[in-house]
């Protein structure tokens, strides 16, 4: 699968470690799949999961759409790339058409913090 990156520099801000100030950056990296992937590459994931919410197999692919967007946000030295906190947010939409014709909306949104000490 073919993944796009985009990264942006979204701030700069103090930080410490080993009780030193230093300078630091903060760098947002998005990623999502490349038009039309994960739809192409979802069918055999969506035969195994749809019997959990219709009972039965699918008879035909049934994802009209489904897309996946990363949002790490990385705290790190500008000069050793040394890290100080990981922000992550990744969401995931889609609609999946059920065998009798109803379309079933799905969204997941997760986030995730870590810090990390050098004291």
């Amino acid at each position: 699968m073919r993944e796009m990156f985009e990264v942006t520099l979204v701030g700069r801000e103090r930080c410490k470690r080993a009780g030193v100030k230093r300078q630091c950056v903060r760098l947002e990296v998005v990623s999502y799949p490349e038009s039309g992937v994960l739809r192409d590459s979802s069918e055999e994931n969506t035969q195994k999961i749809l019997p959990a919410f219709a009972g039965s197999a699918a008879s035909e692919p049934v994802w009209l759409e489904i897309g996946i967007v990363e949002r790490p946000t990385l705290l790190t030295e500008i000069d050793t790339l040394i890290p100080h906190a990981r922000y992550s947010k990744r969401s995931m939409r889609g609609k999946i058409r059920l065998p009798d014709g109803n379309i079933v909306p799905l969204e997941e949104t997760t986030v995730a913090e870590r810090k990390y000490a050098y004291e």
